[in-house]
């Protein structure tokens, strides 16, 4: 049998973290690290919900993590402009069939509840193939819940080659002249070229790294408010958020923060001109998060030599690849970026209130479709099941990785329990003292 408890708050299953992390697909914005980060920095801003699927030794088995979206609503946490990408359950894929139901089955069950009730729930940042996501959203449809997907932008990904030579000869020939010339222009061709005034420079401790994302800040903030843009890092506690995130990662070693630094001809001042924050994932994909650049030194294309010696870098390492993330920058098509779309689902609840929340929802949103159309902007995309969960996607989507725990190796055999009929405790008695659960704690 399984169990349904309704964490409100994150502090005891973080505790359980390899538990939390052994669902995540290696995928470090779905782990608890990210998370955690998340929480300590705006979780007091939000009423959170931790939907947790528990085996019958009380195992999580499944975590589908919410936060109040306005009165009536419920959306994943960590959206908005924190753009957590790859968002999906939190589950191993044997067990995607039962725990997508058992979370469904006791959504559906609240959705009139005077305290976890809910009109509409929104998950934002899905990538298009995403068998996890696919599974929820085709069980909200089998209980007559109402499905919206829609589309504005993709996320782009860039598999890496069997070596680095391999990449550069399968590329067209100016692209071929334009990556062997960067890696000798940033100085990392050997001893046999010329000294250059350009470097790179990985931050590796917690020093370099606080410089470094302070630095990034600087040029990403500086870009987009010329740009007439607020910028991501206007956000209270968004700064801080991104650097704990940061320094979080940086002793497990899924953290790359590569610099190009320029250094001053006459005075040998040090410039860093462009930087970006990496998250690293357990197949070793490399997931780019944030970019800043100098374009004071436009002239020389920072970001584009910093680019190329990644993708380098990234073969070397024997990554899977380079993961763009969420949005249709010029770069990551000039890079042969594999789009993928990015892709918004709302569900409305199977009840009169959500239904009539749907039907405003679609006049709203045929407003906003005929208004982008007067501006002459791109028309956001709806999609189909089919078009959002096409198969072609999942070749480049993350490869699935699996931690253990002595414990979870313990009871493996005993997945098959899973199969059955989950348990679905009413909302007071989730939080009864009676219930006796290593993962219940005091989180009432």
């Amino acid at each position: 049998m399984n169990t349904i408890i309704a964490y409100r708050h994150a502090e005891s299953l973080f505790e359980h973290s390899l538990q939390w992390d052994a669902l995540s697909s290696g995928i470090p914005f779905r782990q608890s690290s990210w998370l955690l980060s998340w929480c300590r920095q705006f979780g007091d801003q939000h009423e959170l919900l931790f939907v947790t699927v528990l085996d019958e030794h009380g195992n999580v088995c499944g975590i589908m993590p919410l936060q109040r979206c306005g009165r009536r609503g419920w959306q994943t946490i960590a959206g908005g402009n924190v753009c957590t990408d790859h968002v999906s359950v939190l589950a191993r894929p044997e067990n995607l069939a039962v725990v997508t139901e058992a979370i469904v089955d006791f959504l559906i069950a609240q959705a009139s509840d005077t305290q976890l009730g809910w009109d509409r729930l929104m998950f934002d940042g899905i990538v298009g193939g995403d068998p996890g996501m696919q599974s929820l959203l085709q069980e909200f449809e089998r209980r007559d819940a109402k499905i919206c997907l829609t589309s504005r932008m993709n996320i782009w990904f860039l598999p890496c080659r069997d070596d680095w030579d391999t990449f550069v000869e399968t590329s067209s020939r100016r692209a071929r002249r334009r990556h062997r010339a960067t890696i000798i222009r940033v100085g990392e061709a050997g001893p046999e070229h010329p000294a250059s005034d350009l470097s790179i420079r990985i931050a590796d401790d917690e020093a370099s790294v606080t410089k470094t994302i302070e630095k990034l800040v600087e040029l990403h903030q500086r870009h987009w408010q010329s740009q007439g843009e607020s910028g991501s890092y206007a956000v209270q506690g968004m700064k801080e958020f991104v650097l704990a995130s940061a320094l979080e990662a940086l002793p497990h070693g899924r953290l790359f923060l590569p610099s190009l630094v320029h250094t001053d001809p006459d005075t040998g001042a040090k410039k860093i001109i462009a930087t970006q924050l990496h998250f690293a994932g357990d197949d070793g994909r490399l997931y780019c998060y944030s970019t800043g650049v100098d374009y004071e030194f436009a002239n020389i294309k920072p970001g584009s030599l910093l680019n190329t010696w990644i993708l380098k870098y990234a073969h070397d390492q024997g990554s899977t690849g380079v993961d763009y993330m969420r949005g249709d920058e010029e770069y990551k098509r000039r890079l042969n970026a594999h789009p993928i779309p990015s892709i918004h689902a709302s569900v409305s609840a199977p009840t009169l209130q959500g239904r009539c929340r749907a039907k405003i929802d679609d006049l709203v949103f045929l407003g906003k479709q005929f208004a982008r159309k007067r501006l002459g902007r791109p028309l956001v995309q709806t999609l189909s099941f089919e078009e959002a969960f096409d198969s072609k996607f999942r070749e480049r989507l993350p490869i699935p990785t699996q931690h253990s725990d002595e414990r979870d190796e313990e009871h493996r055999d005993d997945d098959a329990s899973l199969g059955d009929s989950p348990i679905i405790l009413p909302f007071p008695m989730a939080f009864s003292s009676s219930y006796d659960t290593s993962m219940h704690g005091s989180d009432t």
